[in-house]
């Protein structure tokens, strides 16, 4: 199947991301798509550092075009980031900066191929599969010694949608990915900052 955002289709809908499994059931009446639909890390503790400014730099490559799916939407890898930044981390210094780079963030349609014998009518089969990816690379420099700190994250979701089902239900499976992928980075991120940048790290 080409692009599953040109077609339509009935049924139930299943995400298969990371190690886990994500289930959407199918409503009698399917929901409107969640364009509007907020992902924050509000509910995260803030994480205060020892520096004067934070900035997100987008150093990734944009896309625009099928596999890639996730310039279709508001809601990005890329938009998470900036979104977790700024949730997460605060400034509380005098001096000095960290840097987030994004240096990959995107969301990836394949196609699976399927059964398209006789038992297919009978049978729901995932036929495309969504990754989203970020890739991230948090500096800090040391304007007294010119000591550096550099933390690199990489976060992936995999998500499985069977062929049944609707326009809807494969947008919510793109918001899950993104739902998982957030989860992943953050706690991937924090990992790392409280190892390699503990010392710029107020409690």
């Amino acid at each position: 199947m080409q692009g599953w955002y040109q077609g339509w289709y009935k049924g139930t809908l299943k995400a298969a991301a990371l190690s886990g499994v994500i289930a959407i059931s199918a409503c009698a009446t399917p929901p409107a798509p969640t364009t509007a639909l907020e992902m924050t890390f509000q509910h995260r503790p803030v994480i205060s550092l020892n520096v004067a400014r934070m900035e997100v730099v987008d150093a990734y490559d944009i896309g625009g075009s099928f596999p890639r799916v996730d310039h279709l939407y508001t809601k990005t890898p890329a938009s998470l980031v900036h979104q977790w930044a700024q949730d997460r981390l605060k400034p509380v210094g005098q001096m000095g900066q960290v840097s987030v780079l994004i240096q990959e963030a995107k969301v990836v349609e394949t196609s699976r191929l399927i059964d398209k014998g006789f038992l297919s009518l009978f049978n729901d089969e995932p036929d495309t599969d969504l990754t989203a990816t970020i890739t991230a690379r948090i500096e800090f420099v040391n304007v007294l010694d010119g000591g550096s700190y550099a933390v690199d994250v990489n976060a992936h979701a995999n998500v499985a949608i069977f062929e049944s089902a609707t326009l809807n239900e494969r947008d919510l499976a793109y918001y899950s990915a993104l739902e998982t992928l957030g989860a992943a980075f953050d706690e991937a991120v924090e990992k790392e900052l409280r190892s390699v940048m503990k010392a710029i790290i107020v409690p």
